[in-house]
């Protein structure tokens, strides 16, 4: 079975708080297994990596990245939803988070439970990423993955934080 990857890149003005999404989707990468180990020891091996991060708390993603990332709770019907039970279910036996909203006793939402490894790397830890790469392969990345860092380096030098989100499915 493969494994796919899911990334957001998302920015802020340096010292605010709320994080903005580049994309209203998800940026599809190639499936490079050497890169998935570098950004999260997922699926291969690698000299040098970084281990994941785990999962972002739900009120530090922006809402693009949240709205993809989990599932609605409740017969809406659509593809992003889900029943509570399953919800439930997904909690106790593949550690999904349940999301409140208020002083609601019933979540509106939970974590996907198709999605896995969660993670995400500063502009500073891509960068270094991209250099472990050549380090591993002696060849320059794929242009989907240099273009995810020109978008970066493009918010850095306007003052901006960015991060590339990144969970991976089955």
């Amino acid at each position: 079975m493969g494994t796919g990857i899911h990334t957001f890149i998302e920015y802020r003005k340096k010292n605010e708080k709320d994080w903005q999404s580049f994309s209203i989707d998800e940026i599809i990468l190639e499936r490079d297994y050497t890169m998935f180990y570098i950004f999260a020891e997922t699926r291969s091996y690698a000299r040098y990596s970084f281990k994941p991060k785990g999962k972002l708390p739900i009120d530090e993603l922006s809402s693009w990245v949240r709205d993809l990332r989990t599932l609605l709770i409740g017969d809406y019907g659509g593809s992003r939803t889900c029943s509570l039970e399953d919800a439930l279910r997904w909690n106790k036996e593949n550690d999904c988070r349940l999301h409140y909203t208020g002083s609601n006793e019933i979540p509106l939402f939970v974590d996907d439970p198709d999605w896995h490894t969660d993670t995400w790397l500063s502009f500073a830890e891509y960068a270094k990423a991209l250099e472990y790469y050549k380090l591993e392969t002696n060849k320059t990345p794929s242009a989907d993955y240099l273009s995810v860092y020109a978008v970066m380096q493009t918010f850095e030098k306007e003052n901006y934080d960015t991060r590339l989100i990144i969970w991976f499915d089955n």
